[in-house]
């Protein structure tokens, strides 16, 4: 697996720049991006004669998608969530932590004329 940036969360309405590590998040985010970019390259060496730049854009934004929403059914954008604020706040109550409960991923590509 490559090595991922710690993601940092530092809410608007917080005057002191609490910063969050979501280290955890950060890894299932990693792995739907690896899993999406292998998918695209079998897919591009076994279907698909020298695709443009746009098809494989188009090709990888579809498996991203589909790797995001098997991370998302699995709940694992949540659980990875939770442990990463378990982490940051083990004091924090269990019921607290629940009102974080849900998290998803979603894909959205901007059009390339943005």
């Amino acid at each position: 697996m490559k090595h991922w940036r710690k993601w940092v969360v530092v809410p608007r309405d917080v005057d002191d720049g609490m910063e969050i590590e979501l280290q955890n998040l950060g890894a299932v985010v990693a792995n739907c991006w690896e899993r999406a970019e292998e998918t695209t390259r079998k897919a591009v060496a076994e279907k698909y004669f020298v695709p443009g730049e746009e098809q494989i854009t188009f090709l990888f934004g579809g498996e991203l998608r589909a790797a995001d929403t098997d991370a998302s059914n699995g709940r694992q954008f949540e659980a990875a969530f939770l442990e990463d604020l378990q982490k940051e706040f083990p004091d924090m109550a269990i019921g607290s932590l629940l009102h974080f409960n849900g998290l998803i991923a979603r894909v959205n590509l901007h059009n390339r004329w943005h």
